[in-house]
């Protein structure tokens, strides 16, 4: 491992202890804290005894006033302790938020030291402190070549929005059929660029346009359009058009219907 390699790792390391030791301190003073409120109340169980006999020692007017001097103690003791515990609160949580961040980056950076993982071409990807490069762009296909799992990992990426299909493309000009064909296959036929509900409305009530008595569709149209769910299906279609021709099918309206005629 290299310096660069080094260096990140102790950064890395640092930020688990610093984590992990103030995530230590702060159950040490949560645990102060319950001890201190328990004996507040405790306290308070006492006071309220010691005035109820005081009462019949002193005038009405006197313990009103002895009465509010406690309740305004008790009010700002309570405020204080709420204020405390919502500090304390927010400082586990974003300590507790670092520990994951931190752990999930040594991960990361483990497995891309090891040679399990590298980030798809012209992708970053960043855990915390940690930022992993998938290199440059390549149209000249040589980026990761021979690296099937490299190509699944750019698959997923796009998939997940991560990186655009284009960057695929890019890195894999071999690789054009087949990526086309996967990404066929992810798009929902509603929502290719060209879509749109020529005979208007659900499939259920459209017309066909190409009949004089706006005929309800026949049974074998409407499952033909029922079975195309993305824009792979439809190109299986368009390829044998003729064939569903043949058959019965009226392939017009179908074109209409997915705006393709």
């Amino acid at each position: 491992m290299n310096d660069s390699g080094v260096a990140v790792l102790s950064g890395i390391a640092q930020g688990i202890e610093k984590a992990s030791s103030n995530l230590y301190n702060i159950s040490i003073m949560k645990e102060k804290m319950k001890r201190e409120k328990e004996e507040f109340d405790l306290n308070k169980k006492v006071k309220n005894a010691q005035l109820k006999v005081y009462e019949f020692k002193t005038s009405p007017e006197e313990m009103l006033r002895v009465k509010k001097q406690e309740e305004q103690k008790d009010k700002i003791y309570e405020l204080s302790i709420n204020l405390k515990q919502g500090e304390i609160n927010e400082a586990k949580d974003k300590n507790t938020k670092d520990l994951e961040i931190h752990t999930a980056g040594m991960d990361l950076f483990q497995k891309f030291m090891a040679g399990q993982y590298t980030p798809p071409p012209g992708a970053t990807v960043k855990v915390g402190d940690v930022s992993i490069g998938g290199g440059k762009k390549s149209t000249g296909g040589d980026l990761f070549k021979g690296s099937q799992q490299q190509f699944r990992d750019a698959i997923n990426e796009a998939k997940n929005g991560n990186i655009t299909w284009e960057e695929v493309f890019d890195a894999y000009p071999d690789k054009i059929g087949t990526i086309e064909k996967i990404k066929s296959q992810l798009t929902p036929i509603s929502k290719s660029p060209e879509f749109k509900e020529g005979t208007g409305g659900l499939i259920s009530n459209i017309k066909s346009k190409f009949s004089p008595h706006q005929a309800e569709l026949d049974n074998t149209t409407r499952t033909v359009i029922d079975n195309i769910k993305n824009e792979y299906d439809f190109e299986e279609f368009r390829n044998d058009i003729e064939d569903y021709r043949l058959q019965g099918v009226d392939v017009d309206t179908i074109l209409e219907y997915f705006g393709k005629k």
